[in-house]
């Protein structure tokens, strides 16, 4: 099983990262080439649809914690090179004005190398973690 872990800082305070953060169904905000995103249900258990190509990802959302500040999702179905897919985003304060996004998926290869698989969650959380970070450049 591969372990992959991201973290951003930002300049600004948890709760105004964690509203980002929180939104399950925002992703097209803040991941480049991401134009849309459809989620069904509400809550634990809603399921987010994301365009790839001809194809849809789907993902699940297993936790919403908002005392720990902390999301976790899981692939369902889609085209990406995982199996077994699971991922936390935790938003933690390091400062009065300041927190830190530590993004980490564990999953295993689907049909390429564990070492391209790791590259392309990597990519991925650290291409979210700059668009979260573009919000707060308004």
């Amino acid at each position: 099983m591969a372990v992959v872990t991201e973290t951003g800082s930002f300049a600004v305070p948890a709760e105004r990262l964690w509203e980002l953060v929180s939104d399950f169904g925002g992703i097209a905000k803040y991941m480049d080439g991401v134009d849309e995103c459809v989620v069904e249900g509400e809550g634990i258990g809603a399921l987010r649809k994301i365009p790839i190509g001809n194809d849809h990802v789907v993902e699940s959302l297993d936790v919403l914690d908002l005392e720990s500040l902390t999301l976790v999702y899981s692939m369902v179905s889609g085209p990406m090179p995982f199996k077994d897919y699971s991922a936390s985003m935790v938003v933690t304060r390091d400062g009065e004005d300041t927190c830190l996004l530590t993004w980490t998926g564990t999953f295993e290869a689907h049909g390429v190398p564990i070492e391209k698989a790791e590259r392309i969650a990597g990519g991925l959380y650290r291409g979210g973690i700059e668009g979260y970070r573009r919000a707060f450049e308004v």
